[in-house]
């Protein structure tokens, strides 16, 4: 690709360096070439006409070249020698565009006329050389198919390739396609100049870009690549030629699709493919490959042509080219009936070539063996499909010599070579070819081809070729009955089963497709040599290998299901050595091998090779069926890998790493078959042979029994209950079980089937259980037939909805079993007492059969304990009781629920018996009693086993108290159960060791409540019980709960942890109700232990059931907690149901009422609500009882924040608890229910209200209910224990009490005012800390509503407060405002306090920093608080001049001083060196003023005036005196607007600041008089502002003078009799301000320069026409420097003034002044053209202006007589609006048109030296501006004319091309362009 791309460069190179050569030998050459015009024409008119025509391609041969070809290699001679390194790309595509666009653009009826009479045509180009001559007749496709004439050889390629395509321009004229061919023609070779670009993007974009274009027009497009292509010659490289060959494939297609590729373009586009894909005879796929496609893709339209052209170039003389041979092959392949019919012909040549034995190269053979495959390939397909072809007569009979000759050269000359893709062409070839053998010479190279076919997987080939050549040839052999040897058979085995071990690679296809290829040969194979092939497969089942095992089963299940019927015989055979191989050793067999074994029995079960009536085989058959019965109970995880490969594997293994495209020889690491799949499939599989293979059957049905008992076979009872309960459906009349020694009894097959229908998970093995069941009962006995017929069909509706997931629905279901067994147990005890008996027997005897399955093991032993109660176990209960606790494993939960339940059964009729099982337990010490010296370490080895084993002893003690009788109960319960369940709480650490402890503590309590014994029992234990129980809950650490929520783990934690605290709570709940009450002490330490151990916890669990994946489990744990909790406060109020005890649970609640967390608020609200109305309706009262309930208005107003809580849960439950307590209050009263009914009704309507988005009216009507409820005596107390909810950390919540209090305090505040002072603090205290909007406003209306008494002492406090003022202070401040009846008198003393305040604190002399009086800025901060609010509007607008002036002189004083710092006035304090306000530090004087400025503004309701002050709030915070200027300008201009009548009184103010010895007030006051002159808002005071600007002038600030200087300016707006006096000096001035430029980088900032121009433009149009006469000249010259400033606005001011000179200029009275003005006009007149398309509208707008002014100017300087004249004039007033929208480039190429003609004298001396000058412009917009204008100047303008500045525009835009702005650089290009265009 570099060496492409540097010959490329130096091409273009050389074109560039002969660029000059070439113009100076055109004058030279015309001479000639005009003398050999006639001569070289008609022997151009020869060639054409003895042009050969391609369709009679036979006589195509070899030939001497005639006399016109001789010719024509003579002149190509002479030509190339005399311009070799002119010819190249660039130069063939400039040509090509320049004169296809002239021969376009010029006149078609000349030309048209000129061709009808046969006359030369003479190209008006600028070559003119270039002689056209065509006949009259011949039409665009004759021009393609025509050779170039002799005079065009004689020019310069070049030229002569451009009077080609002119003649191609001349002829589409003729046939009125000018424009189409030559836009089309355009784009072509453009786009083609960019797609042989080095850049990759570029020319990607080109060729894909061509394409696109060769779809719409593809025959114009392929002549002209076609012309380029026959033009270029040898020149063109491989880059080009690739990407327009490629260009051509693609649109060919189009063009066939379109039917525009007739048959000259055709032959064309064919000899040129032809000529580019043989010209070298190297291999160059880039052109050779797309050549080709060219060749079949015309060949699949022209396929005659395309063969015999490509025929032409295969002779049998001389070797062809390899890309003619791929040519045929593709075509054959793609136009299969065309190339047929010519194939004999070309047989005989291309068997011709073999046999000349002149074939060496490889991919010369490599061709022919394709060409040969795909003919072979073509051929079969004809004949095979001869009903549609177009010759019916092709017989395979007359291509057998030709065929048989060439397969004996591949095969015996060919085939051993080292080439491998030459070998497996080769190979391909043979395989084809053999179809077309004789049957005679099949039998002949059987012999020879097979072994070397055989020697051929050994070597470098791939596979796959030789496994494919191989299935031909047995395909044609065996089709004529022919047989093997058996050494060849064998041969051939062993070489097709090594390549069976190669397991297929899906990732690579060649390996699928070799494996399917040698499946294929094998078959062939078996179906003559069948014996052989099955003993060689069966040997190799026997071997250990795991591919080899693999290989063997794979092609065996092949056989099976291909060769059914001849596979019978073998099947005997096949199964005996799957027994064999089945009985092994499973883990020996990796699971790949495994599932290749279940395929073949698999299909040996479809084709019915497996049958139970077949008796001399069916043993075998069985362990087929166990096997997979075998593989079902695989467990979760992947294969087991063998340790290291063995027999072929380990042969093979070295191989694996070095495999490419032949697969992977191992599959253990690609594609292993895990147990989950193998198990999957083998489920599947039993399922579809119990299903559809009925004569299996009888098989199954025995031996699915005998499995099914077989504890190995757990795994898989799933898919065996489903096949039974299928059979016993089916067939259950017969069927029969005991009645062979192979069929399990009934008995043992129900115990079995019973006891796993414990899990009801998956639903699916569960449901088959119980249908088996149902079904089974019928063989069994009628009463259970009877009995479960009924029963198990309700069983089965609980599976539906997958409802099982869920623990409680699995203990329903348990307990629905057990119910089901003791039915079934009582009624079968009566019909059939020796089944009973025997199903007991049974099942003690399968307790070994689920050391896997707790569950299941568990439930088998409560149905033991079953058996034990209906006495239906022969041993007897202890014998069982002994039996259960031996069995049982502690450290299974599910096993020792089961035993717990069991001995709860077992108690129900021998409690004795139970509790002595126990006991014995207890005296073992729970397995850890020890004896020896070494005992203590059997201890700690058994500290986790005796803790189970305790576990389950807690669960028998709770199951035995629940289910014994109470009568045997009470004699036991507090002699030995309450000891040991005390001994398990102590003695271990275990959570749930304690946690079932726990349970059994409830257990014991709920069995002696006094309701279930119908009598009072004393529980003497009690307090023990109940002691413990507390020390229990403790151990909850809060650690436990107070960790962060967020992970599943942290989830489970916690809810293991409140299972215990709900065991805690539930027998705390069961302890309290027994008698005796318990003490208060007691009452209040139970519940604040459950409080402390449940809310928190509580909490948490609903944070997590916020997240939806946690929600089911953390609510129901939530749920259960809080039921919990409910119940203890229930039983503790009601074993003592007092005030006391409501006043106990209300200070318990309380603290977690007011909780951050919303669930912990509702949780004690609700456990609140309970107790209350548990209180009111079951509390009676007697006489003698309280008449007052003293802490209800209290409980009110605690409760009150969560009337207003932002949970409408926790809302509603505090209405309702304040319902209760004024239901309480009143009922303490003596009143009835009836006297609170309306009050209850009033809240219950308030809830919806109270979360309303506005909830002011319920708040209203609450707050009135209150007052009339509460006494006088309760009032402060109410208050008091309310102003604690304005903390409340809920807005909400603090806004409802803040609000409530204020009603409260404006009703009952008089009742209180000995402890207003009191209450002010409490208020402003809580208002520190509130942040709520709405109960800040509640406290400060309190603070007015205090203030409304005490006024001095409220405002006395906030005055005293240091700055900053903080938030609290200013509201206080604006709620004081906001009362009409103090406002007006703050407001008056705050205006004298700014009127008199110094503006500076006092310091010594040498003080650097000024410090603002600590008053005046307290004045100003608490005037801001004030103004914000708008009820003081009226009375500050009075105020207002008095005010803004004020205001606007503070401002000026306070920009850039320092805060005041105040310091504490105690001299004693030690720390008075500290200030009291540390943040004064941070204030800003200036904006504090500023903001006071806004906040006036506000209320005063002129709010234009905000606008300046918002826009300069940044420049004013750093300190800026311009930016203040421009400040106080605005605030003037606007109240010139918006407050006329006060614009008096605020000069008279300003007045006397002007004479301030304070700079900045003189600053301000002469700010504000100049903008008043600006606004012309003086009226009868302008001679005193006029007056005073000019008395400002001498001043000692620079920035005062540059005010007075735009004042001054501004006086040109006013009226022109004030001008008369102060017009000279005026202007004076301003001229000297343009020399005092102080310009800066800010744009606000732009200096004098800027404030004297805009005072000149507005007073040159007012003053009197000899000052402008004066000026005019020396004006102008002084404006032009500023038409580069670097600031848009003093550009435009410039060029604005400018444009009021050439205003003024035109109505001048003297000629020299007119014409000096003139002369201005030509020197600026190239500024204005280049700045008027710059990037700033203003600058464009002020040019537009200034051009239009101008006009005038230009038509006086031209001579009256001129032509021309007034056209440059009209073009500005015609086309530069100020509005309107200009386009540049045509505006500016019209106008430089005229500037040629009418202002030729300009253009030299003139208007290039200035617009070259702009080249060094730093703006790029102006240098690209130039370029265009230097360029459209020097097009039209004459060559004299622009001489002298020639060589200097040249070399400017050459240096412009360097521009590193791509702009720019396209501007010179276009400049260049149009100079020389």
């Amino acid at each position: 690709m570099e060496e492409e791309n540097s010959e490329h460069s130096s091409l273009m190179d050389k074109a560039n360096e002969n660029a000059t050569s070439l113009d100076e030998e055109t004058s030279s050459q015309s001479t000639e070439c005009q003398l050999n015009s006639h001569h070289l024409t008609e022997v151009h008119q020869s060639v054409l006409d003895e042009t050969p025509n391609i369709g009679n391609s036979q006589d195509c041969k070899f030939t001497e070249p005639t006399v016109n070809e001789k010719l024509e290699a003579d002149v190509e001679k002479h030509n190339d020698s005399n311009s070799e390194e002119s010819e190249d790309i660039h130069a063939f595509l400039c040509k090509q565009t320049e004169i296809g666009e002239d021969a376009v653009l010029n006149g078609a009826g000349s030309a048209s006329h000129s061709l009808s009479n046969g006359n030369e045509v003479t190209d008006e180009t600028d070559n003119p050389h270039v002689v056209l001559r065509h006949k009259a007749s011949m039409d665009d496709d004759e021009v393609f198919s025509s050779k170039p004439s002799a005079k065009q050889l004689l020019h310069q390629p070049s030229k002569r390739l451009s009077s080609s395509i002119v003649d191609i321009d001349q002829l589409a004229r003729c046939q009125h396609q000018a424009e189409d061919v030559a836009e089309v023609k355009s784009f072509t070779i453009a786009l083609l100049e960019l797609a042989f670009e080095k850049q990759p993007e570029i020319s990607s974009n080109a060729v894909s870009t061509v394409q696109q274009l060769g779809r719409k027009h593809p025959s114009t497009v392929l002549r002209t690549l076609h012309a380029y292509l026959n033009a270029s010659d040898s020149k063109s490289t491989t880059r080009i030629l690739s990407t327009i060959l490629t260009i051509m494939e693609t649109t060919i297609n189009p063009a066939i699709e379109a039917g525009h590729l007739d048959h000259a373009l055709a032959t064309a586009l064919v000899k040129l493919a032809l000529n580019e894909m043989t010209r070298s005879s190297e291999l160059v796929p880039d052109i050779q490959l797309p050549s080709s496609n060219i060749l079949v893709t015309v060949g699949t339209v022209y396929c005659k042509d395309v063969i015999e052209l490509l025929g032409s170039r295969l002779q049998s003389n001389s070797m062809p080219h390899p890309s003619v041979l791929v040519s045929l092959a593709s075509l054959a392949t793609q136009n299969i009936y065309g190339t047929v019919l010519h194939l004999q012909n070309i047989l005989k040549t291309v068997v011709g070539l073999l046999n000349t034995g002149h074939v060496k190269g490889s991919s010369l053979r490599c061709s022919f063996a394709t060409a040969l495959a795909k003919f072979s390939e073509a051929l079969l397909f004809y004949l095979a499909n001869m009903e549609r072809a177009p010759d019916v007569s092709v017989k395979r009979e007359w291509f057998y010599e030709d065929m048989e000759n060439a397969f004996e050269i591949l095969f015996l000359q060919w085939l051993p070579c080292k080439a491998t893709l030459t070998c497996q062409e080769i190979l391909e070839a043979l395989g084809q070819m053999s179809q077309l053998l004789s049957e005679e010479r099949i039998e002949q190279m059987a012999p020879k081809l097979l072994p070397s076919l055989i020697q051929s997987y050994k070597g470098p080939v791939e596979p796959l070729y030789v496994s494919r050549c191989l299935a031909l040839f047995l395909d044609a052999f065996f089709h004529n009955g022919s047989e093997l040897p058996d050494v060849t058979v064998h041969e051939l085995l062993q070489a097709l089963f090594q390549q069976m071990t190669i397991l297929p690679d899906y990732n690579q296809p060649l390996t699928v497709k070799n494996n399917y290829e040698v499946l294929r040969c094998l078959e062939r194979l078996a179906r003559v040599h069948l014996d052989k092939v099955v003993s060689f497969l069966l040997i190799k089942v026997e071997q250990t290998g795991e591919q080899v095992r693999i290989a063997a089963l794979t092609v065996l299940k092949h056989l099976i299901n291909s060769l059914k019927d001849q596979m019978e015989p073998h099947v005997a055979v096949i199964g005996a050595q799957f027994k064999t191989l089945s009985m092994s050793d499973t883990n020996s067999l990796s699971n790949n091998v495994k599932k290749a074994l279940v395929q073949v029995i698999v299909a040996m079960a479809v084709q019915g090779h497996l049958s139970a009536s077949d008796t001399i085989h069916s043993g075998r058959h069985i362990q087929l069926i166990a096997f997979l019965l075998k593989l079902c109970t695989l467990s979760s995880g992947p294969d087991a890998a063998p340790t290291s490969p063995s027999g072929l594997d380990a042969f093979l293994h070295p191989l694996n790493r070095a495999s490419g495209l032949r697969g992977s020889i191992s599959s253990i690491s690609s594609n292993i078959v895990s147990n989950d799949e193998l198990r999957q499939m083998c489920e599947n599989v039993i399922h579809l042979l119990v299903t559809t293979q009925a004569q299996m059957e009888d098989l199954f049905w025995p031996l699915l029994l005998r499995y099914a008992l077989d504890p190995e076979h757990n795994r898989a009872f799933g898919v065996i209950s489903r096949a039974l309960a299928h059979l016993v459906t089916k067939r259950r009349q017969e069927f029969s079980v005991g009645s062979a020694s192979d069929v399990p009894s009934s008995t043992a097959i129900v115990a079995r089937f019973f006891v796993l229908a414990r899990s009801p998970v998956p639903l699916e093995k569960c449901s088959s259980i119980l249908t088996f069941l149902q079904h089974f009962s019928a063989i069994v006995h009628p009463s259970l037939a009877q009995l479960w017929q009924a029963e198990l069909p309700q069983l089965a509706s609980q599976l539906k909805g997958n409802v099982m997931e869920q623990s409680a629905n699995q203990n329903e279901w348990s307990l629905s079993l057990e119910k089901l067994a003791d039915v079934t147990l009582a009624r079968m005890k009566l019909a059939a007492p020796d089944w009973t008996r025997l199903l007991a027997t049974d099942l003690l005897d399968q307790v070994a059969l689920y050391g896997q399955q707790p569950l299941e093991r568990g439930f088998l032993l409560n149905l033991i304990g079953v058996c034990v109660y209906h006495g239906v176990i022969t041993q007897g209960p202890s014998y069982a009781m002994d039996f259960i606790m031996t069995s049982v494993r502690h450290n299974m939960i599910e096993e020792s629920i089961g035993c717990a339940s069991a001995m709860g059964w077992c108690a129900r009729g021998h409690l004795d018996v139970a509790l002595l099982r126990l006991q014995n337990l207890e005296r073992n010490d729970y397995g850890r009693k020890s004896t020896g010296f070494l005992g203590f370490m059997k201890e700690s080895r058994s500290e986790l086993e005796s803790d189970m084993l305790k576990c389950t002893a807690a669960r028998c003690y709770a199951r035995i108290v629940t289910d014994a009788p109470a009568t045997e109960l009470l004699l036991k319960v507090d002699k030995h159960i309450i000891r040991a369940i005390i001994y398990i709480l102590q003695s271990s650490k275990d959570r749930l060791v304690r946690q079932e402890g726990l349970d059994a503590v409830a257990s014991v309590a709920r069995a002696l409540w006094p309701e279930r014994l119908q009598e009072r029992y004393v529980l003497v234990k009690r307090p023990d019980l109940l002691k413990e129980t507390l020390v229990q809950l403790k151990y909850v650490s809060p650690a436990d709960q107070n960790s962060h929520a967020g992970s599943p783990s942290e989830l489970q934690r916690l809810v293991e942890v409140s299972r215990f605290v709900v065991r805690g709570l539930d027998s705390l709940s069961a302890l309290v109700r027994l008698p005796p009450v318990l003490g208060p002490d007691d009452q209040s330490t139970v519940l604040e232990t459950g409080l402390e151990r449940g809310i928190p916890l509580y909490t948490k669990l609903c944070q997590f059931a916020m997240e939806e994946c946690w929600m089911i489990d953390a609510s129901l744990a939530a749920n259960h907690l809080l039921i919990a909790l409910e119940g203890l406060t229930l039983h503790l109020l009601r074993s003592s149901p007092d005030p006391g005890m409501v006043d106990v649970i209300f200070s318990q609640l309380m603290p977690w009422a007011n909780g951050p967390e919303g669930p912990m608020r509702r949780a004690a609200l609700t456990l609140l609500r309970l107790t209350q109305t548990t209180f009111v309706r079951e509390v009676e009262f007697e006489p003698g009882a309280p008449t007052r309930f003293g802490q209800g208005h209290i409980m009110i107003a605690r409760i009150l924040p969560r009337c207003t809580d932002p949970e409408s849960a926790v809302r509603d439950l505090a209405v309702d608890c304040l319902g209760l307590i004024l239901e309480i209050i009143s009922k303490y009263l003596g009143y009835s229910r009836e006297y609170e009914k309306s009050s209850i009704e009033k809240l219950e309507s308030l809830k919806a209200g109270l979360g309303s988005a506005d909830p002011t009216p319920s708040l209203i009507e609450l707050a009135n209910l209150l007052n009339s409820k509460t006494p006088a005596s309760d009032v402060w107390a109410f208050l008091e224990s309310a102003a604690y909810g304005l903390s409340d950390p809920l807005p909400t919540s603090s806004s409802g009490v803040s609000f409530v209090m204020c009603l409260v305090l404006k009703v009952r505040g008089g009742e209180i005012h000995l402890r207003i002072k009191e209450l002010l603090d409490m208020l402003l205290s809580r208002l520190r800390n509130v942040e709520c909007p709405q109960t800040r406003r509640s406290i400060l209306n309190g603070v007015c509503l205090l203030a409304s008494h005490q006024r001095d002492t409220v405002a006395s406090a906030l005055l005293s407060h240091s700055l900053p003022h903080n938030e609290d202070i200013s509201d206080c401040w604006r709620a004081l405002a906001a009362d009409p009846t103090q406002s007006t008198a703050i407001l008056d003393h705050l205006i004298d306090i700014l009127t008199h305040a110094a503006p500076y604190e006092e310091r010594g002399p040498h003080a650097n920093e000024a410090i603002v009086s600590f008053r005046l800025l307290s004045a100003i901060s608490a005037l801001k608080s004030m103004c914000l609010v708008q009820q003081i509007s009226s009375a500050l607008q009075t105020r207002f001049p008095h005010v803004f002036c004020l205001l606007i002189l503070a401002q000026s004083c306070l920009l850039g001083a320092s805060p005041p710092i105040h310091f504490p006035t105690n001299g004693t304090d030690q720390l008075s060196f500290v200030p009291v306000n540390r943040e004064a530090y941070r204030l800003n004087p200036y904006q504090m003023c500023a903001d006071t400025f806004k906040s006036v503004i506000l209320c005063v309701q002129l709010d234009p005036l905000m606008e300046p002050l918002t826009e300069h709030r940044h420049w004013t915070n750093s300190g800026d005196l311009n930016a203040f200027c421009a400040l106080v300008a605005s605030m003037t201009a606007l109240c010139t607007v918006f407050t006329t009548a006060n614009l008096p009184y605020m000069i008279a103010s300003f007045n006397t600041a002007l004479k301030s010895s304070h700079q900045r007030h003189r600053l301000a006051a002469v700010a504000f008089y100049a903008e008043l002159i600006h606004q012309r808002a003086s009226g009868r005071d302008l001679d005193g502002v006029i007056r005073g600007l000019t008395s400002s002038l001498p001043d000692s600030s620079l920035l005062i003078r540059r005010i007075a200087l735009k004042g001054l300016g501004a006086l040109g707006e006013c009226d022109p009799r004030h001008l008369e006096a102060l017009a000279p000096s005026v202007l004076n001035a301003l001229m000297e301000g343009l020399e005092e430029d102080g310009r800066e980088p800010n744009e606000g900032n732009s200096g004098t320069a800027r404030e004297a121009l805009e005072g000149l433009l507005r007073l040159v149009p007012v003053v009197s026409s000899h000052e402008v006469d004066r000026l005019a000249s020396r004006l102008a010259l002084r404006v032009r420097p500023f038409f580069e400033h670097e600031l848009p606005q003093v550009r435009q001011a410039a060029i604005s003034l400018l444009a009021q000179l050439f205003t003024s200029g035109s109505t001048l009275s003297t000629k020299s002044a007119s014409a000096q003005l003139a002369e201005q006009v030509h020197a600026t007149l190239t500024s204005l053209l280049l700045h008027l398309n710059e990037s700033d509208p203003n600058v464009i707008r002020a040019c537009k202006l200034a051009l239009r002014q101008a006009g005038p100017l230009l038509d006086r300087s031209f001579d009256a007589d001129k032509v021309g004249m007034g056209r440059i004039s009209a073009m500005f007033q015609a086309h530069l609006p100020d509005e309107g929208r200009l386009n540049y480039l045509t505006f500016l190429t019209d106008l430089v048109k005229l500037i040629a003609v009418d202002c030729e004298e300009w253009i030299s001396s003139n208007y290039l030296p200035a617009a070259t000058s702009y080249f060094k412009s730093s703006a790029p917009e102006l240098r690209a501006n130039a370029a265009l204008f230097v360029g459209l100047l020097c097009g039209a303008s004459q060559a004299n004319t622009i001489a002298s500045q020639q060589r200097n525009v040249s070399l400017s835009l050459i240096r412009l091309l360097h521009d590193p702005v791509k702009s720019v650089r396209l501007q010179a290009m276009s400049a260049i362009s149009l100079m020389f265009g």
